[in-house]
């Protein structure tokens, strides 16, 4: 039975959002607690969405690897389509891709170099194809800084194939995840949208404000702030899978969760204004790089020396670039 104050903690939270919103105005007292804010509102608005997606994977009777590649998926990428929505209708193109780009990194850094220590013994090998799509999302976002160095709609056509290639490729017959129908809560949902459209509008004036703040460009605000608080949902359904001992689940999403923000939203994006890669080398290097050792491990598995292999290349990309 839930204690009244976690009964009441969703409604003081969603007036805390409500307060930041409209204060908006004096940025130095609310900015940094309406991170922290806009942070708690975005994991219990992708919390409830993660719930009621649980509960239709288990209702149309889908095997673990569908559930997490495709529902859980979709659901973890919620609170990223919300924060770029906010930020494209105020024209920050650059800070919605530096937030898909930091969501991208840090939940694949996080992935890499905790899941051969928490889920021992789980092979990823069937996992190839969705590992090899990760891959081919990098190189190609690698090729337009190189050669285009920005990201147009033909561009965008070509990512929106690859989508299409990997949902087609990635196919499981239906099987049976669980005994239970599940049920639809229709308040947690109705919660869920209020949650993420203010921790999302909030967000982003504050990305905004410590990019101003620091003197450090829209992109890397959007990769240092709203990226990695958009990655929050993805951490805890890693979380929630080791833990109840569902690792093709929690490697589903991140393989999933990775291709859409790579494909659909950086389309997305894309398409209302073409996306200037000039400040995006760092970014885009340490995607393709942690893409690779992604596709090493559905090759010989999770092991912990990829780990290692992840923080040394990582570190040497950062140490380089930056």
């Amino acid at each position: 039975m839930l204690s009244p104050i976690r009964k009441l903690y969703p409604f003081f939270l969603i007036l805390a959002l409500v307060a930041v919103f409209f204060l908006q105005g004096y940025y130095y007292i609310v900015v940094f607690p309406g991170i922290v804010i806009s942070i708690l509102g975005l994991r219990e608005g992708g919390e409830n969405v993660f719930d009621e997606a649980t509960s239709l994977a288990s209702r149309i009777g889908k095997g673990p690897k569908f559930a997490g590649t495709v529902i859980l998926s979709l659901a973890a990428i919620v609170d990223e389509i919300a924060v770029i929505s906010v930020a494209l209708v105020q024209g920050k193109t650059a800070l919605s891709f530096g937030a898909l780009m930091g969501s991208n990194i840090a939940v694949l850094f996080a992935f890499l170099i905790l899941f051969p220590f928490s889920a021992s013994g789980f092979r990823i090998d069937h996992f190839k194809i969705d590992s090899a799509m990760v891959l081919a999302t990098s190189v190609i976002l690698l090729f337009a800084y190189v050669f285009l160095g920005t990201i147009n709609w033909e561009l965008s056509i070509i990512l929106l194939a690859v989508l299409a290639i990997y949902m087609f490729a990635s196919r499981e017959e239906e099987q049976e995840v669980s005994d239970s129908q599940g049920s639809f809560n229709i308040i947690r949902i109705a919660m869920a949208v209020v949650f993420l459209a203010f921790s999302s509008v909030d967000i982003v004036y504050e990305a905004d404000f410590t990019a101003s703040f620091f003197k450090i460009g829209p992109l890397y605000s959007g990769i240092l702030v709203t990226g990695i608080a958009g990655s929050i949902p993805e951490f805890f359904l890693i979380y929630y899978s080791v833990l109840r001992r569902r690792a093709e689940v929690g490697t589903g999403v991140v393989t999933g969760s990775t291709v859409y923000k790579s494909t659909l939203l950086v389309s997305a994006v894309a398409l209302v204004s073409p996306v200037i890669l000039s400040d995006a080398l760092w970014s885009i290097t340490s995607f393709v790089v942690l893409a690779v050792v992604l596709s090493i491990s559905s090759l010989i598995g999770p092991r912990r020396i990829l780990s290692f292999l992840t923080i040394l290349a990582f570190a040497i990309v950062t140490v380089v670039m930056l």
